[in-house]
């Protein structure tokens, strides 16, 4: 399996309406896409995705509303994202920590 976990660090109020909005869609898609394992947020603007495969992530991230949203992230802020291979859901102590090495 594939995590990916990102943090968005958001401009002001207005990019926060523009990425509530995108988060909205991503979920709808999210809904639709085979190979998701798990889904789950954390405050901070954090997400994380498990995946049964790299090719299942990479059809998601490249598709759809994600691929809206990532275009859009210039306008709504800056994000880091961290994907690595896991055995199980990674616990969110864990994820913190890869998302606290990026820059």
């Amino acid at each position: 399996m594939i995590a990916s976990t990102t943090q968005i660090h958001v401009k002001g109020p207005v990019a926060t309406v523009r990425l509530l909005i995108h988060i909205w869609r991503v979920r709808r898609q999210l809904a639709r896409t085979p190979g998701l394992v798990a889904l789950a947020f954390h405050r901070g603007w954090r997400t994380l995705t498990v995946w049964e495969s790299a090719e299942a992530l990479k059809r998601f991230r490249d598709s759809g509303a994600h691929l809206d949203a990532m275009r859009d992230m210039g306008r709504i802020g800056r994000a880091k994202t961290a994907t690595w291979a896991v055995a199980e859901v990674p616990a969110w102590p864990e994820v913190i920590e890869r998302l606290d090495r990026i820059a």
